[in-house]
C-alpha cells in the first residue's frame, strides 16, 4: 500500500510564518500609504482655504479682499455672520466700490455645524497671533494636537506677517503712486506731498484711512481691491508763517481716483495723472433774513479742488484751501469748513438801520478762485 499524500506539519508551518512575515511587512507599507495620501489631501485642502481668505493675492482676493480682514474664525467662510452685507458701497458717494460678504467663499469636505474638519476629523488651525504679528493655516496632524506648527502638524505656508485695525487682523501690502498732475508735476515732496484717502470695508463697516506720503508710496493698507482718492498740497512759507493750499478736483474719474490693486508680497504701481485744473466755486444757496431789527445772512460755498483738510499745521492762515468773505464790513474773514458736508460756510448779522438789501460778498480762495455773491432782498 502506498504512502498517503498531504501537507506535513512543518510546510504548514512555513505558510502560516510567510504569511506573518508578509502582513508584517505589507501592514505598515499599507500604513505609510494611508498616511501619505491624507498628509496629501490635507496640504491640497490647505491651499483651498488659504484661497479662500488670500485669493491669488494678485487679481482675486477672497473674502480678505470683500471685507478688509482675515476672518476671525473658519466658518466665517461658510457661514456669514455679522459682516458687512454685500453689496455695500462705499466711496465718496457711497457707491464707488461694492464689498461685502460675498459667501461661501469654501464647500468643507468634513463639517461639525462650528468647524471645518481636516482628513484627520480635526477641526484646522485658524491662528491669529496679534502677539507676534503673524497668521497661519494649519492642521494639527494625525495626534489631534496643536504643536504651534512643529510635530506632526501639517502647514504650506510659511506665518504670513499681519497688523491690526479696528480690533481686527489683517495683511498689510504697499503701493508707490506716480503723480503727475499738470502744474505740479514731479513737484511731489516735503513741501507738496500727496494725500491718499483709501476706502475700506472692515468686516462689519465701511471705513477710510488717510495717508500723507512725500514719496508716493502707501504701506499698511490691506491687500485687495481699494478705492483711491488722491490729492495734492502744497506748504507755502511766508513772513507771517506757513499757509496749506489743498488741491483735489471732485471729477476724480481719473483725475485721482480709481480702485487700485493692494497686492501680497510685492509692492504695487498707480499712477495718478490729473490734467491742469482750476478751481470754481458754487453757491450753495446763500441766503439773507429778518431776524428782529437785524438781517442775519447764512453763505453756503463749495469749492471743485476742497475734499477735507489735511494735517498742515500752519503757523498761520487756514489749514488746507482757505476762502474768505468780504462784504458788508466783513474784511477778508476766513470761512467756516465743514468736515462732514465738505463746504465752506459763514453766518453773521448786521442792523436794519445800517444796511439794506442789495447785498453783494465776495469769495476768494487762496488757489485764485472769486465768487460774487448777490442777495436782491431778504425774507
Amino acid at each position: 500500500m502506498g504512502r498517503e499524500k498531504g501537507i506535513s506539519l512543518i510546510t504548514v508551518i512555513l505558510i502560516i510564518a510567510l504569511i506573518f512575515i508578509s502582513a508584517l511587512v505589507t501592514v505598515p507599507f499599507l500604513f505609510k500609504i494611508k498616511e501619505a495620501y491624507l498628509k496629501k489631501k490635507t496640504e491640497s485642502e490647505l491651499r483651498e482655504l488659504y484661497r479662500a481668505v488670500i485669493g491669488d493675492g494678485r487679481n482675486y482676493f477672497g473674502y480678505h479682499g470683500d471685507l478688509g480682514v482675515i476672518p476671525p474664525q473658519l466658518r466665517d467662510l461658510v457661514e456669514k455672520g455679522n459682516q458687512l452685507d454685500f453689496p455695500a458701497g462705499i466711496g465718496p458717494t457711497g457707491n464707488e466700490q461694492q464689498v461685502g460678504w460675498k459667501g461661501p467663499y469654501y464647500s468643507p469636505k468634513r463639517w461639525d455645524g462650528n468647524n471645518i474638519l481636516d482628513p484627520y476629523g480635526h477641526p484646522y488651525v485658524n491662528d491669529i497671533d496679534t502677539n507676534n504679528g503673524t497668521w497661519q493655516i494649519r492642521s494639527m496632524g494625525p495626534d489631534g494636537i496643536d504643536n504651534g506648527g512643529g510635530g506632526d502638524d501639517i502647514t504650506v505656508m510659511d506665518p504670513i506677517q499681519i497688523e491690526t485695525y479696528g480690533g481686527y487682523a489683517y495683511i498689510p501690502s504697499t503701493v508707490r503712486f506716480s503723480i503727475n498732475v499738470g502744474k505740479f508735476t514731479g513737484a511731489q515732496n516735503s513741501s507738496r506731498p500727496g494725500y491718499f484717502r483709501v476706502y475700506l470695508p472692515l468686516y462689519n463697516n465701511a471705513t477710510y484711512r488717510d495717508f500723507m506720503s512725500t514719496d508716493g508710496v502707501v504701506s499698511h493698507v490691506p491687500m485687495g481691491q481699494r478705492f483711491v482718492l488722491a490729492a495734492l498740497y502744497q506748504r507755502n512759507y511766508t513772513s507771517s508763517g506757513e499757509v496749506c493750499a489743498f488741491f483735489y478736483t471732485s471729477d476724480y474719474g481719473d483725475n485721482g481716483g480709481a480702485i487700485v490693486t493692494f497686492p501680497f508680497e510685492i509692492e504695487g504701481k498707480f499712477a495718478v495723472n490729473w490734467p491742469f485744473f482750476m478751481d470754481t466755486l458754487t453757491d450753495l444757496g446763500s441766503y439773507c433774513v429778518r431776524w428782529g431789527d437785524r438781517y442775519r445772512i447764512y453763505i453756503y460755498v463749495r469749492s471743485s479742488m476742497t475734499w477735507q483738510y489735511p494735517n498742515c499745521n500752519p503757523i498761520s492762515g487756514g489749514d488746507g484751501e482757505t476762502l474768505k468773505v468780504t462784504g458788508l464790513n466783513q474784511n477778508y474773514e476766513d470761512m467756516n469748513f465743514s468736515n462732514s458736508g465738505g463746504y465752506f460756510y459763514y453766518t453773521f448779522t448786521v442792523r436794519r438801520r445800517d444796511y439794506n438789501p442789495p447785498f453783494t460778498f465776495l469769495i476768494t480762495t487762496n488757489s485764485g478762485a472769486t465768487l460774487n455773491i448777490n442777495m436782491n432782498s431778504c425774507f
